[in-house]
């Protein structure tokens, strides 16, 4: 692990896997052992073949190139130095987190197209959320909501009075605002056509669909195909929810329940290429505060620290490499309580 002006890039040579981390431990009276102290991370965002994690004011990725020297010669993604982090978003092939200083946004990734995705604007005051979608973002601040990138998807929607959440997609974005939610961008199977909810807490933008908490549960629509926005039964008490390209997560008192592709049950309407467990049910994940997903794989936060599953969860075989697996579900291990 490097460990520099509060960021730390967990990196796994190809030599062997190894995760490097410092700790501070605290002496136990009753043995005298030293125990280690753990700082529960607060934030956790997912790209599209990495993740992220802010722990103890200090921003950790993982997978991709951040893990793997995939070019010979590579170095893992630079990352700002960051002042107090306490928000974190991730898109396609670019991260944003708030700060202390505002909004900061990098490059997580190469292969992706310079949009202006990552050009925070100066004018951006007070910002006290963000969120990215494929190739732009946006954050709400004193003035409403701002985004910046791809200028198909950056031109807000009017009439918003007081937006308290938002998510981006790939192609669409929503806030709550008023009690309802309200949306922007590419409407071509339905995405924006919010339906009327009752005091809706959480919004998540996929990349064909959308969904949302409210009084009644979860509720979504859009979507390529009714997979993705056919809610299972059985969500007790939904707190957190997060859409993504072919899967939708939603964490509640009886764990995390998830839908869509890669629940291991066969169906000839999902491609193979995208079932990569990721729409296994979690039970055992109580108590989420924060969660995140992107193409194939979800993460969240808990007071055991972080766990993802799908996509990139086992050691890469480094000579049969592909886009999928890149280890960006195989959580450090300094982001998980001892």
């Amino acid at each position: 692990m490097i460990n520099i002006n509060n960021i730390r890039v967990f990196t796994i040579s190809l030599a062997s896997p190894i995760v490097l981390a410092s700790a501070i431990g605290c002496i136990d009276d009753s043995s005298g052992v030293v125990e280690p102290t753990f700082e529960v991370p607060i934030a956790v965002a997912t790209g599209q073949q990495y993740s992220c994690a802010i722990q103890d004011s200090m921003v950790s990725c993982w997978g991709g190139l951040y893990s793997y020297d995939l070019d010979e010669g590579a170095t893992p993604p630079a990352i700002p130095s960051l002042s107090n982090p306490r928000a974190i978003d991730a898109g396609n092939y670019h991260t944003c987190a708030l700060d202390d200083a505002g909004v900061a946004c990098w490059f997580a990734q190469d292969g992706g197209d310079d949009l202006g995705q990552t050009d925070v604007p100066a004018t951006l005051a007070n910002p006290r959320a963000i969120a990215t979608g494929w190739s732009h973002s946006c954050a709400i601040d004193d003035n409403g909501v701002s985004c910046w990138g791809d200028p198909a998807y950056t031109a807000v929607a009017a009439g918003l009075v007081n937006p308290t959440v938002i998510s981006a997609g790939m192609s669409h974005t929503c806030v709550i605002d008023q009690s309802q939610v309200s949306c922007w961008g590419d409407n071509d199977v339905g995405q924006l056509d919010a339906p009327t909810l009752s005091n809706p807490t959480a919004v998540a933008t996929g990349i064909s669909h959308t969904c949302a908490i409210d009084d009644t549960g979860v509720v979504c629509w859009g979507g390529f195909d009714a997979f993705l926005t056919t809610v299972p039964a059985g969500i007790v008490d939904p707190t957190h929810i997060v859409a993504a390209y072919a899967h939708t997560c939603a964490a509640g008192s009886n764990g995390v329940t998830c839908w869509g592709a890669g629940d291991e049950t066969p169906n000839p309407d999902i491609p193979d290429f995208i079932q990569f467990g990721q729409s296994i049910d979690q039970v055992d994940l109580l108590g989420v505060s924060t969660m995140a997903s992107s193409f194939w794989h979800t993460c969240v936060t808990t007071d055991e620290g972080v766990s993802c599953w799908g996509a990139g969860d086992f050691v890469l075989d480094l000579d049969n490499i592909n886009a999928y697996e890149v280890g960006q579900s195989l959580v450090p291990s300094a982001l998980q309580r001892p």
